[in-house]
């Protein structure tokens, strides 16, 4: 719990990143609410959507969580051209766009890092974290580096790699630990 809001806010981006597939920050400053169809969120990655022939469209299930981090932290006026999150200045360049994300996103770093510290985290706490955490938690979790590979909207399994961390000690011991097991 914070008072600051702009601690609060890092927190619900954070979460948001986290829970859409490990969304990278500038596609969640380009979300828009046409991007919305009942209870799936799609889009496709600013990273790609002008350097590939085929940008794949990446989709998320809206659950509770994501719902309410927009109903608290979205547009209020959710008309299909409206971005989800009210970062970008309306009316300016692409480059100045741009600019907003990183600014926020280095703000919202910032307050993560605050967060993180005061928390006694031995880890770096940023907005990255979440995208590297969905990709590590799903590989715990036993699903496949292909499914994590298209939820995280990557060119190839090598790009899904370098997110994934190895496996937790516990982890080890308990896929060791059946290894004699052949029931």
């Amino acid at each position: 719990k914070t008072d600051s809001i702009r601690e609060q806010r890092a927190i619900a981006f954070f979460f948001f990143c986290y829970l859409a597939n490990g969304m990278n920050f500038k596609d969640v400053g380009h979300l828009k609410f046409k991007n919305i169809q009942g209870n799936v969120l799609s889009y496709v990655r600013e990273k790609t959507k002008r350097t590939k022939m085929n940008a794949s469209e990446i989709k998320i299930y809206l659950h509770d969580d994501l719902k309410k981090i927009i109903a608290v932290w979205g547009n209020k006026e959710q008309k299909p051209d409206n971005y989800i999150f009210p970062l970008m200045p309306k009316y300016k360049s692409a480059l100045h766009m741009d600019k907003t994300i990183v600014r926020y996103k280095r703000v919202s770093n910032k307050m993560l890092s605050k967060i993180g510290q005061e928390l006694g985290f031995s880890v770096h706490l940023c907005l990255n974290l979440a995208r590297h955490s969905y990709a590590t938690k799903q590989k715990i979790d036993g699903t496949p580096i292909a499914f994590i590979s298209d939820a995280m909207g990557h060119s190839s399994m090598a790009v899904t790699e370098h997110y994934l961390k190895s496996l937790p000690d516990e982890n080890l011991k308990a896929l060791n630990s059946k290894l004699l097991n052949f029931e």
